[in-house]
């Protein structure tokens, strides 16, 4: 049985060993220690079958309708939506950061796509034109589906492939059972990798004209660093406010802040969150503007 007693004081001994630490590269906040408890404590919504198309069901969460692979487990899929839907004031997931907004963007870029709630959730505050990056080509068909609508009025498109600090191909570890767990890895004969097609985000932006009042929101299980190498030309020049997921490794969060602002100084760099579910605890996300 859950035990939020036991939560709170191991939430609270992290919180305290991280402030005490000289070598802590994070300083978190009251409220991101707050945040975390909150998220341990979640009650995620129901996933509902609505139907089938092909190789794919069709799901609802939320208001959100969709399609995932029939091979693919659906277990994860109501929680993937809290950390998307659930509200800002007790959601360290949540991108509604008070400084951006999708309304105005000129592009957006979703990183990760997986199964397109980041996505769902730009559209529905207004965002005009959404790139979504996906390197399972299994989640890129089904995200075709999902927004066949938006497809066939020239609003979005899906880059069938993942990115990286240069164009080429990279070996992914996927799992059915975790789809949204993908990532990168050393290709062995025994591991279950495919090869993928990376190209870059500096290349992405170039090819489509694109300019400034961009954003891109990135989550792309521990990848982020080799991306935001690959976007140095377009935070120079363009300086489109960043999403970032910062969680999968404990130094990841200093590191694409040090990657933004050697590409552009300018950047004002917030980290957001608390990450306790790894020891030592690390910022969940960083965002950029």
């Amino acid at each position: 049985m859950f035990d939020k007693s036991l939560l709170v004081v191991d939430a609270w001994l992290s919180f305290f060993k991280s402030g005490l630490s000289v070598t802590n590269p994070y300083a978190f906040k009251t409220n991101d220690c707050q945040l975390y408890i909150q998220e341990r404590c979640w009650r995620t919504p129901s996933v509902v079958n609505k139907g089938e198309l092909g190789s794919f069901f069709e799901y609802q969460v939320g208001d959100c309708r969709f399609f995932w692979p029939k091979n693919f487990s659906p277990s994860g899929l109501g929680w993937l939506y809290a950390e998307v839907f659930y509200p800002w004031e007790n959601n360290p997931s949540s991108y509604a950061h008070p400084r951006f907004t999708l309304k105005d963007r000129n592009w957006i870029m979703d990183a990760g796509a997986c199964e397109g709630f980041f996505s769902y959730y730009a559209f529905s505050k207004g965002a005009a034109r959404v790139l979504a990056v996906e390197p399972l080509t299994l989640l890129g068909q089904a995200l075709q589906y999902t927004f066949a609508k938006q497809i066939s009025a020239g609003n979005f498109e899906v880059y069938p492939g993942g990115l990286a600090r240069q164009a080429g191909f990279i070996d992914l570890a996927s799992d059915p059972n975790h789809a949204w767990d993908s990532h990168t890895a050393v290709s062995t004969v025994d591991s279950a990798t495919r090869k993928v097609q990376v190209t870059t985000i500096d290349a992405l932006v170039l090819e489509r004209g694109w300019s400034e009042g961009g954003l891109i929101k990135m989550d792309i299980e521990g990848a982020e660093m080799a991306a935001l190498q690959g976007a140095a030309k377009t935070l120079k020049r363009f300086k489109p406010q960043l999403a970032i997921a910062v969680y999968h490794n404990f130094l990841n969060a200093r590191l694409c802040r040090d990657i933004i602002l050697a590409a552009n100084p300018e950047y004002h760099v917030d980290f957001r969150g608390m990450y306790g579910w790894f020891k030592p605890a690390r910022p969940h996300l960083l965002f950029a503007y």
